[in-house]
């Protein structure tokens, strides 16, 4: 299995490349692919 970072979904403008269906859930997810520390509140 890859480790992903936070920049796969990075412009490089510094944007989020992503569609917002629900934001805060596939931030939550994403950030924790990442290995965020803690759960995003």
């Amino acid at each position: 299995m890859n480790k992903y970072t936070i920049n796969d979904i990075t412009r490089a403008s510094g944007g989020f490349a992503m569609l917002a269906v629900d934001q805060r859930e596939a931030m939550r997810m994403m950030f924790a692919a990442a290995g965020a520390p803690a759960p995003v509140a």
